[in-house]
């Protein structure tokens, strides 16, 4: 199963990062899309970095702006 996973700059990056590592957990391969905004998001208001969170996708797509 394949699944697209897009995250936004709002505050709720932390219910996308938790989707990502369950999906990752259960072995479904994720596409990720993060905006320019959520790589902001999540440096500022979580523990992560993005290139962690880029791990846990199985492939990630620039978004366009």
């Amino acid at each position: 199963m394949n699944i697209v996973v897009a995250i936004t700059g709002a505050t709720g990056v932390v219910y996308g990062i938790t989707l990502l590592r369950e999906l990752a957990r259960t072995g479904v391969k994720t596409h990720l899309v993060l905006s320019d905004w959520a790589q902001h998001t999540i440096e500022l208001e979580t523990n992560y970095q993005v290139s962690n969170i880029n791990d846990l996708a199985f492939r990630v797509f620039d978004a366009i702006t």
